[in-house]
């Protein structure tokens, strides 16, 4: 969609209520069916996630509950 990742990140304008807006994340599901010689499907799934802000660690869990 984009020429390059410094275009990515400007903001761009929402149709629906106007607002400014940046892409921070984006999924990316590609999916190929195959029919095989005995009559069953055979799929294979990729899924892509590209997140353009830096990951943020979660906060530690106490184990001793």
């Amino acid at each position: 969609m984009f020429a390059n990742k410094e275009q990515e990140q400007l903001p761009q304008m929402n149709e629906e209520n106007g607002e400014r807006r940046r892409r921070m994340h984006k999924r990316t599901v590609e999916c190929d069916g195959y029919l095989r010689d005995d009559g069953l499907w055979e799929v294979e799934a990729r899924l892509i996630d590209k997140t353009l802000c830096p990951a943020r660690p979660l906060p530690r869990r106490d184990k001793a509950r």
